[in-house]
């Protein structure tokens, strides 16, 4: 793993975001450990799987055992 000071999920979904032109408020994002939380609290749909660690699932509502479920329900709609 690579990082370096304020570099993190959460800025790279900013600039793909803004090089997509699409508001991070309509994007839904997975995540399943802390170095999630950025991406997770940055756009409008977190799921937060449901192996995460109790504080994480605390923190977010939405849970999945399966990113391929919530995107198969999502896509249905």
């Amino acid at each position: 793993e690579i990082t370096a000071p304020g570099v993190d999920k959460g800025e790279a979904l900013k600039v793909l975001c803004e090089k997509l032109g699409i508001d991070a408020s309509e994007v839904m994002a997975f995540g399943d450990n802390y170095n999630d939380v950025a991406m997770l609290d940055l756009v409008g749909t977190p799921y937060i799987m449901d192996g995460a660690a109790a504080p994480l699932r605390a923190r977010y509502p939405l849970h999945t055992s399966r990113p391929e479920d919530v995107l198969r329900e999502f896509l249905r709609k």
